[in-house]
C-alpha cells in the first residue's frame, strides 16, 4: 500500500507550482509550515528570497564565472583562484595535457566538482568529461527551486588547485547583512573538514566567542587566522558597499597567508539548511532588515 502511495504522490510532486515545492521542502526539514510573507527566520526570510524577489544581480553573483569580474572590480584580482580554462564544450579541456592540482567544476550550480592531486590517465580524463557533459545539461534551479540558476549559462570552469595533495582548504564562509546605515552584521561561518570529517562553527559579530557549532569539534579559530578575518571583513564591506543587497553570504579561503575569493551565494541551502540552531535562526533573521 505504502509503494502504491509513493508512487502516486511523486509523479503528484513534480507537477506543483514551484512555490509549493519549495515550501513542502521547507516541512520537510522543520516539520512546520514557513511563514514567507511575513518571514521572522533566517530561513523564512532565505525562502522569501527565492519566491518573491527577481533582482537582477542575483544570477550574476551566482554564476561562478561572471562574479570574477565583479570581484575584480570590487577588490581586484589577486584574490581571485587562477583559472585556466572555462568552456561550454568539456571536451575542449582535452588539450589541457597536466590535469594535476586542478579543481574541475560548473559554474551554475553547488554540489558538483572534481579534484585532482595528480595527472590523471587518458580514460579518467574522458571519464570527467562525460562527468562534466552532465553537469552541463542538469538545470539547478530545478533541484530545489532557487530560480537565478536558470538564467546562468553553463561552462565547466578548470581552477588552479590552491592547496597542497589531499588538502582541503577551510571554508570561511560570512554571512552578511547590510544594514539601512551602510553598516552591516554578520555571522561567520567555518567549515572545516569537507568531504570529510567536517566541523562547523558560528561567530556573531566577533571572532572571540564560537555561539555554536556542530560535527567533529574542530571550530576554533587559530591566532593565525584571527590576525586575516580583519581583512576579510574589510573586503566583505568593498562588495557590500558596491551593492544594493541587504544579504549575501561571501565566501573565502586563507591558504599560506594568502587570502582567496570562493564565492557569493544569495540563498544558502535554498531555505532549508537546519543548521544553525533556534537561537542563531531568529539572530539572523532579525540582522536581515528590508
Amino acid at each position: 500500500m505504502k509503494k502504491k502511495i509513493k508512487l502516486f504522490i511523486k509523479p503528484l510532486y513534480t507537477v506543483l507550482p514551484t512555490t509549493l515545492k519549495v515550501k513542502i521542502g521547507y516541512f520537510r526539514c522543520y516539520k512546520k509550515w514557513p511563514n514567507t510573507s511575513h518571514p521572522k527566520t533566517f530561513n523564512e526570510k532565505v525562502l522569501a528570497r527565492i519566491i518573491h524577489d527577481r533582482n537582477e544581480l542575483y544570477p550574476i553573483f551566482a554564476d561562478k564565472y561572471l562574479v570574477r569580474d565583479f570581484i575584480q572590480e570590487s577588490i581586484g584580482c589577486d584574490v581571485l583562484i587562477p583559472l585556466i580554462a572555462a568552456t561550454e564544450k568539456p571536451i575542449d579541456l582535452l588539450e589541457i595535457q597536466d590535469w594535476s592540482n586542478c579543481v574541475l567544476k560548473p559554474n551554475h550550480g553547488a554540489g558538483m566538482v572534481k579534484i585532482f592531486d595528480e595527472n590523471p590517465n587518458f580514460d579518467l580524463k574522458k571519464a570527467t568529461i562525460g562527468l562534466a557533459e552532465t553537469w552541463l545539461k542538469q538545470d539547478f534551479s530545478k533541484v530545489c527551486g532557487e530560480w537565478h540558476y536558470s538564467k546562468i549559462k553553463p561552462l565547466v570552469l578548470f581552477e588552479k588547485k590552491i592547496t597542497k595533495n589531499s588538502e582541503i582548504p577551510r571554508d570561511y564562509k560570512f554571512h552578511c547583512f547590510k544594514q539601512k546605515n551602510g553598516s552591516f552584521n554578520y555571522v561567520l561561518q567555518l567549515v572545516d573538514g569537507r568531504f570529510g570529517e567536517e566541523s562547523r562553527g558560528y561567530y556573531n559579530n566577533s571572532f572571540e566567542e564560537c555561539i555554536w557549532h556542530h560535527g567533529a569539534g574542530k571550530h576554533g579559530l587559530t591566532n593565525d587566522e584571527q590576525r586575516f578575518l580583519p581583512t576579510m571583513l574589510e573586503f566583505n564591506q568593498k562588495i557590500l558597499n558596491a551593492v544594493d543587497i541587504n544579504y549575501l553570504r561571501i565566501d573565502w579561503y586563507l591558504v599560506d597567508g594568502k587570502i582567496y575569493f570562493g564565492e557569493l551565494t544569495l540563498t544558502p541551502g535554498a531555505g532549508r539548511a537546519n543548521e544553525f540552531g533556534e537561537s542563531l535562526e531568529k539572530i539572523m533573521g532579525s540582522y536581515w532588515v528590508d
